[in-house]
């Protein structure tokens, strides 16, 4: 993610491991709760991509 030194991979693989929009904010001042939602829509569309190639 542009600015945070953090990856959508390493974002997603905290909240696939517990912790919320807010326990990412607060360990990661740098990252917003908008941006962390912008990870999941990223992921969303990815894996769409990849459902309709496979169809």
């Amino acid at each position: 993610m542009k600015g945070t030194r953090t990856t959508v991979a390493e974002v997603l693989e905290m909240l696939v491991n517990g912790m919320s929009a807010v326990d990412i904010g607060e360990d990661f001042p740098a990252i917003r709760a908008a941006q962390v939602r912008a990870c999941l829509l990223y992921a969303a569309y990815r894996e769409s991509i990849v459902l309709q190639a496979a169809a």
